[in-house]
């Protein structure tokens, strides 16, 4: 009887152990730096059975238009900021508790009215915890950029003037969401003479503690691009890998440092602009090569979305800012096993949202599909929802 009781409890557990981790929750938004797009940003859940959109909350309303979105995985939260300049000497933000996705968390960094924003990234100070981080600027009268870093505790919430030494323990960098959506992160340094990375804009001598693969081949002072960083993985790229060619076709290299085995490793995507994204051990990005005279494919259906409603920052206007082409094809990549696959969706706009586990999630036009990872391709996938805000969806997670 006892041991009966036991399998009840221990089935009973699992299921709510699974209940707390599987439910999908993207956001909706459309980021700008100029905060010329009025667009609110929103929570919504995705249940099975029902093919739209749920509305959880919304995060920021449409009068308060946002700077970024960035999805840190392996923290568990996103960071949602406000346009720099709509609060002057203040910065709004929202966090995800991706655990208690329904909690709202808001809090805001001021700074002197004198300096600029210029970018932001999420630091891990030894003994200090989890901050989000401000990197602020302004020209001084030799010609050079005094900058500042300033920082609020994401437990305490207690603001504090940052060293300039701490830009060393920035710790997680999301990448690039949906065909370059606006507040896109990335991290750009410049080598030394020692062989060292140092942040371009402190023009300071701090150094920062990462080392480079041995066979990457740079010079003093070229820059290199951090594109994706975690717990788990480190990312690297310059533009001596992008836009190379083979057999009249074109693609890029990374290098992926695997912070559990320490070791480098080379991964080649199609495509010579091809962007990613990091999800744990997992990369994921969309396929982009240079901007050619045809649209990319898709170009009807995006024509048809557009009739039901004005799309503000559409595909095709992201798309020619950047000079690219996306034939419609999404490549991931697992760090662990180093296997590599692809999704051929067959439309431009097409993105990888979240890859939890051995599925991955992504979005096609107004569509979100689901598919499991095999041993050596993707298997078919599900369709999960169909609704018009999806075309504003780049950002997933598996939440209670």
């Amino acid at each position: 009887m006892f041991k009966k009781k036991a399998l009840i409890i221990l089935i009973l557990c699992l299921i709510v152990v699974d209940a707390v981790c599987h439910n999908l929750y993207v956001i909706s938004g459309c980021p700008n730096s100029l905060g010329e797009a009025e667009f609110p940003t929103t929570l919504h859940s995705i249940k099975e059975g029902v093919n739209s959109l749920i509305t959880v909350r919304t995060i920021f309303t449409a009068t308060k238009p946002t700077q970024f979105i960035h999805s840190y995985h392996d923290k568990r939260i996103v960071i949602v900021g406000q346009v720099f300049w709509h609060s002057p000497g203040k910065m709004e933000f929202a966090m995800v508790d991706m655990d208690k996705p329904k909690q709202e968390i808001h809090f805001s960094i001021t700074y002197p009215d004198s300096m600029t924003y210029l970018t932001s990234y999420l630091f891990d100070i030894p003994d200090q915890g989890l901050y989000q981080g401000l990197k602020l600027y302004k020209k001084t009268n030799d010609n050079l950029y005094e900058i500042k870093l300033i920082g609020l505790n994401l437990e305490s919430f207690e603001q504090k003037i940052l060293n300039e030494s701490d830009v060393i323990y920035i710790t997680n960098i999301a990448g690039v969401p949906g065909t370059l959506t606006s507040g896109s992160e990335w991290l750009e340094l410049k080598l030394n003479d020692k062989h060292k990375l140092m942040d371009i804009y402190t023009n300071s001598n701090v150094e920062m503690d990462w080392n480079l693969p041995q066979n990457i081949n740079l010079i003093t002072n070229e820059y290199i691009y951090i594109c994706a960083e975690n717990d788990i993985l480190r990312v690297v790229t310059h533009e001596k890998l992008r836009n190379l060619d083979k057999d009249e076709s074109t693609y890029v290299i990374y290098y992926v440092f695997n912070k559990r085995t320490r070791e480098w490793q080379v991964v080649r995507f199609k495509g010579g602009k091809t962007l990613i994204r990091e999800f744990g051990s997992w990369l994921a990005g969309f396929v982009a090569e240079d901007k050619r005279i045809e649209e990319s494919p898709g170009k009807e259906i995006r024509d048809q979305l557009s009739l039901k409603g004005k799309i503000i920052s559409p595909f095709n206007i992201r798309a020619e800012v950047a000079r690219i082409y996306c034939p419609g094809i999404l490549v991931l990549y697992n760090a662990d096993t180093q296997q590599q696959y692809e999704i051929q969706t067959g439309q431009g706009d097409s993105e990888v949202l979240l890859v939890d586990d051995i599925t991955v999630y992504y979005r096609v036009n107004d569509e979100i599909y689901r598919a499991e990872i095999g041993a050596d391709r993707i298997m078919e996938s599900t369709l999960l929802a169909k609704d018009d805000n999806i075309v504003y969806v780049h950002w997933a997670f598996m939440g209670p």
